[in-house]
């Protein structure tokens, strides 16, 4: 987003024009990066049914060796562990995979809103300590700054 708008303002694009083209880039980023996230969600949901679809059949499949009782109790663990893998699947790989991505995302809008602010501050003339003072919420010190904290907490 950064390389975009530094390239917009140096081609001298209006700044009407250069905000609605960050805004729309913004906007196309933001449901972008949480696509993934969606997949991951979608697929939470998902895998504990197959676990479940997995233990029925195991247990179909016990079911035909009851002429033979040593059997029943190994096929029915097996059954069991086809759930177990369904929703360990889902709690320990699928959704904190997606609430990471959401993460990510959320820290790149942040820092894309950063660059659009920015880009408005110069483009109406703001220079230096007031630019900094704009994206820093009035604090002059750059160890608040929000870039820093979304930078942290991208890593």
């Amino acid at each position: 987003m950064l390389s975009l708008a530094l390239n917009l303002h140096i081609a001298n694009i209006d700044a009407a024009s250069l905000i609605s083209l960050l805004e729309r880039k913004f906007a196309q980023n933001s449901k972008l990066n949480n696509a993934g996230a969606d997949v991951f969600d979608a697929a939470g949901g998902y895998l504990p049914t197959f676990g479940i679809m997995g233990a029925v059949l195991g247990l179909i499949h016990t079911m035909s060796m009851l002429n033979d009782p040593s059997k029943i109790g190994e096929g029915i663990a097996t059954a069991f562990v086809a759930t177990l893998y369904g929703v360990g699947s889902a709690n320990l790989i699928a959704y904190p995979v997606s609430k990471k991505i959401r993460a990510r995302a959320a820290a790149e809008k942040e820092l894309d809103r950063i660059v659009i602010t920015a880009m408005k501050g110069i483009q109406s003339g703001k220079r230096g300590l007031s630019l900094r003072q704009l994206l820093t919420g009035g604090s002059s010190s750059p160890s608040t700054s929000p870039v820093r904290l979304a930078a942290k907490q991208a890593a």
